[in-house]
């Protein structure tokens, strides 16, 4: 038996042909490859039909409540714990460096603004980058509240901001796609 080679290969989506390459590192004997990136279609279409079910897809999510509890080794009651736990981020980053709020407000925005940008309106290709931005606001500020596309449609040409349902609709698909929401 061979020595295992242990191949990692980030947000490789962006390389043109991506596909074969990992096909052809997939095939080899004693590799195993790993395969991440943000790209919720990452292992769609081409891929998946080259790697034929011989991959497993697996989903990481920010930190849970316990594990943001685990990973600060706070010894708060439970409901200090978790107003700090949503103001503060459920990203391991974050509680990798001491950080001031703005810094991390800063690191969120520009998690949010890549997500939009190269994730979702790629996906979507003539995508308004304003508008996909305000319908992320929308739901952020109704969370909790029933919600349709044609009322975030209405809602927001109410408010100036002319936009179809079925865009909106669109818009909603590619942002759960793309784990956003």
């Amino acid at each position: 038996s061979g020595e295992w080679t242990y191949v990692f290969l980030d947000e490789i989506q962006l390389v043109p042909d991506f596909q074969r390459v990992v096909d052809s590192l997939f095939i080899k004997p004693y590799v195993d490859l790993y395969v991440t990136g943000s790209n919720a279609s990452l292992l769609g279409g081409e891929l998946a039909t080259l790697l034929g079910g011989r991959y497993i897809e697996i989903h990481m999510l920010p930190l849970s409540l316990s594990e943001y509890i685990e990973a600060t080794g706070q010894q708060k009651s439970p409901d200090s714990a978790y107003r700090e736990y949503l103001t503060t981020s459920s990203f391991p980053y974050v509680l990798t460096y001491d950080v001031t709020f703005i810094q991390r407000r800063d690191y969120l925005d520009a998690i949010l603004n890549t997500i939009i940008v190269k994730d979702v309106a790629s996906r979507l290709g003539n995508a308004d980058v304003m508008m996909l931005k305000r319908i992320v606001r929308f739901i952020c500020d109704s969370i909790g509240s029933p919600l349709s596309t044609k009322k975030i449609a209405d809602t927001m040409s109410s408010d100036g901001q002319k936009v179809d349902w079925k865009t909106v609709e669109r818009y909603l698909n590619a942002l759960q796609e793309s784990f956003i929401i």
